[in-house]
């Protein structure tokens, strides 16, 4: 992520925006398990920093909807590429079919099947990629924000 200048949790942010257009901070707060206060500062910041733009939800008048901006999706597009690529290299020795097991299996562990986030990778792994960076990012968050041992909450 240094590449990109993202730290690991705004990456998650930007990463589920580009992938969701029009996604709320309250369905990033459930996907990414955060509180709305956590989020907040995230989410301005990263407007801010221009990668973000809030639209009028088309159905929900209360709520807002989070949009990437054409330089968000291409620092999105730059971090997904560079942890593309550290992935590829931290599972260069196993083959393709292990690999796609190990994804599977840390999808199992850090995504169950009835949790938002699981939804969301699913998602993200049909429409842009192969899970990658995304659910990757996700598992990590998950597991970096929590001081003992890692869970979907």
């Amino acid at each position: 992520m240094q590449a990109a200048d993202l730290r690991l949790v705004d990456f998650s942010v930007a990463s589920l925006i580009v992938h969701n257009p029009g996604i709320t901070s309250r369905q990033l707060c459930g996907t990414l398990g955060m509180l709305p206060s956590n989020l907040a500062g995230r989410v301005n910041g990263l407007k801010k920093r221009g990668l973000i733009i809030k639209r009028p939800h088309p159905n929900d008048g209360r709520a807002t909807g989070l949009h990437a901006t054409a330089a968000g999706a291409a620092l999105v597009e730059l971090a997904e590429a560079a942890a593309t690529e550290l992935e590829n290299e931290v599972t260069a020795r196993l083959t393709a079919s292990e690999r796609k097991t190990l994804i599977r299996l840390l999808q199992k562990v850090y995504l169950p099947a009835d949790t938002p986030q699981a939804a969301i990778a699913r998602n993200v792994q049909r429409d842009a990629h192969s899970c990658g960076a995304a659910c990757a990012s996700l598992a990590l968050f998950q597991y970096t924000s929590s001081p003992t041992v890692p869970s979907v909450r």
